[in-house]
């Protein structure tokens, strides 16, 4: 038996830590509370109790230790473990909570945390580095491609296509050629979010693209010369259910619109 120097109880050795031979002057139960009381002070609130291990394996939720709100255990990051059977183990902060501070901590310290990722780029793998380079730019690129279309309208300027996947950003003024060499190739959509969307660029598909380039300039009406039943025989089954939905907010349609390019043709024949 021995007496804790903090709560003065008398506990058996089972109860203190071991050190230097000897045993520790403070019992476990003080030490942890000691912990948990730093803790709070450092993130500035209460920390509530840690979940029960009958709770985490029958119904797979855990509080969070920042916020207090009991999640699923998809919400906790993973890292790897080798005392766990498991191989891993589950964060003790969830990924909100997680995210936000790593978001405030690099708002508060970019210098540092700059120069911490250069010093790990010399010592990473160089494949791993590339890949992790690659997927930023493509979540970069999707991400102002979107908000560059959204701007621009939406849909394409000639024939009123609205898939984005099809949908470029064109010059007005055809001066493309020579703005694209004081940019890179393929920052055309970045360089509009960051100047404001200039109203020397476009929204054009793909094919009114080309088109414009071969007749020097000019768009050209994808429609000319097509009779109605032609149209409809292009437009098929997906125009018709998104000329269903269009109708459902009150505006016109991209087969509303080429419906009424069409017939202009037939008039003019």
């Amino acid at each position: 038996m021995q007496k804790c120097n903090l709560c003065q109880q008398e506990k058996p050795f089972s109860e203190f830590y071991k050190s230097n031979g000897g045993f520790r002057k403070r019992c476990k139960s003080c030490i942890a509370a000691q912990q948990k009381e730093k803790y709070a002070k450092k993130v500035g609130r209460a920390v509530k109790l840690v979940t029960p291990l009958k709770d985490i394996l029958e119904k797979g939720i855990r509080a969070c230790a920042r916020c207090g709100e009991s999640k699923q255990l998809a919400d906790f990051h993973r890292t790897k473990c080798k005392n766990s059977h498991l191989g891993f183990r589950y964060a003790t902060v969830c990924r909100v909570c997680s995210n936000a501070y790593c978001r405030e901590y690099g708002s508060a310290n970019k210098e540092r945390r700059n120069k911490r990722l250069r010093e790990w780029r010399k010592v990473a793998d160089r494949e791993m580095v590339k890949a992790m380079d690659r997927r930023s730019a493509v979540r970069r690129t999707i991400k102002y491609k979107q908000l560059a279309i959204d701007v621009y309208g939406g849909k394409c300027a000639n024939c009123g296509v609205a898939h984005s996947a099809v949908l470029t950003l064109d010059h007005v003024n055809n001066d493309g050629n020579e703005h694209r060499k004081q940019i890179s190739e393929n920052r055309l959509f970045l360089w509009a979010c960051k100047n404001g969307f200039p109203d020397s660029l476009q929204l054009l598909c793909y094919n009114c693209n080309i088109g414009k380039h071969h007749n020097r300039g000019t768009l050209l009406n994808p429609y000319e010369g097509v009779s109605v039943q032609e149209f409809y025989r292009r437009l098929g089954e997906p125009c018709v259910q998104n000329e269903a939905d269009a109708s459902k907010e009150g505006e016109p349609c991209h087969a509303d619109i080429l419906l009424e390019m069409a017939n202009e043709n037939e008039e003019e024949k």
